[in-house]
């Protein structure tokens, strides 16, 4: 796996209560997107395709109950 040099910046106008809630949700999803990638049949640079991933992604925005349009 290569270091793509990527930064995601989310500005935390509200409270260092807000700022925690978002570190650990990306965290998380962070640790759910490393597993998929390191699936041996994963092609780097390729769509992940896994239902598991998905699901396990859909799983993470429910439990912080961050609503999706």
């Amino acid at each position: 796996m290569v270091n793509l040099r990527r930064h995601l910046i989310l500005p935390i106008l509200d409270s260092f209560t807000n700022y925690l809630f978002w570190k650990q949700f990306f965290r998380r999803f962070h640790a759910a997107y490393v597993d998929a990638v390191s699936n041996p049949f994963h092609v780097p640079g390729k769509r992940i395709l896994s239902k598991a991933f998905g699901e396990r992604v859909s799983s993470i925005v429910k439990s912080f109950g961050v609503t999706t349009v």
